[in-house]
């Protein structure tokens, strides 16, 4: 199963945020002219159909080039669909606010900033999340049941076991590549949990394996805590 989108886009989205959104938020005001004017034309520019020039600040796209500004929002409609329309906006100040984006399948949230010199161009702006339309759990096992080949889905509480909340083909083995690190994560919390083990443990490395990308140049014996290897194990994929 593919992991979703988001993650890297938020990450290259990162730049949006530029140094005229560090100001402390204010209590919503209503929205300006100006902000209304730069929010109604968001959807379009996110679809290609405005000139970048006369919507940010030459600041802006010297930050992030109109081909990084193309990728991430072609990624954000390959998830979520064609941007429709703005649902609303919600004003900070009188140069900064929250514009939520219908797309297709879902409502984005942007952070803009304008500079005022500029005409009012966007001079930051900042992805700060999504919810999707009608999206339940029901709605995800759809989806995997949708996808080609053989699928398997099984979600339960590993603290109260019981009925389990989603299932689908449950009893099917299948290759898991990575997801085996999630059951490694679950029993070490659980034996912390039950104080059998401590996330200070000290333990020493001892061997060396394929793909530990944090721990394969580290000495053998190299005293670290449980919570630090569990941590790499997690962050990236580190199997040693």
């Amino acid at each position: 199963m593919t992991f979703r989108l988001v993650t890297l886009l938020l990450a290259l989205a990162a730049p949006w945020a530029l140094s005229a959104q560090s100001a402390p938020p204010s209590s919503p005001v209503s929205p300006s002219a100006t902000l209304e004017q730069r929010a109604a034309q968001l959807p379009s520019m996110l679809a290609g159909k405005v000139e970048l020039t006369e919507f940010f600040t030459p600041e802006f796209l010297a930050a992030v080039p109109p081909a990084q500004l193309k990728l991430v929002s072609d990624g954000l409609i390959a998830q979520y669909g064609p941007p429709l329309a703005v649902d609303r906006i919600e004003q900070q100040d009188a140069q900064r606010g929250t514009v939520f984006v219908r797309f297709e399948k879902a409502v984005g949230r942007f952070q803009m900033t304008l500079d005022p010199s500029q005409a009012g161009r966007v001079a930051g702006m900042l992805v700060t999340g999504f919810t999707n339309n009608d999206d339940s759990l029901n709605a995800i096992a759809d989806e995997i049941r949708a996808l080609p080949g053989a699928t398997n889905l099984l979600v339960q509480r590993l603290d109260a076991p019981a009925a389990p909340l989603l299932a689908h083909n449950p009893d099917s083995a299948l290759a898991i590549g990575s997801t085996f690190k999630l059951y490694i994560l679950a029993e070490l919390s659980a034996q912390a949990q039950r104080r059998r083990l401590g996330w200070d443990r000290v333990t020493d490395i001892d061997r060396k394996s394929f793909s530990s990308k944090a721990t394969e140049n580290w000495p053998p014996g190299a005293p670290v805590t449980l919570h630090t290897l569990a941590s790499w194990m997690i962050s990236v994929s580190d199997n040693g």
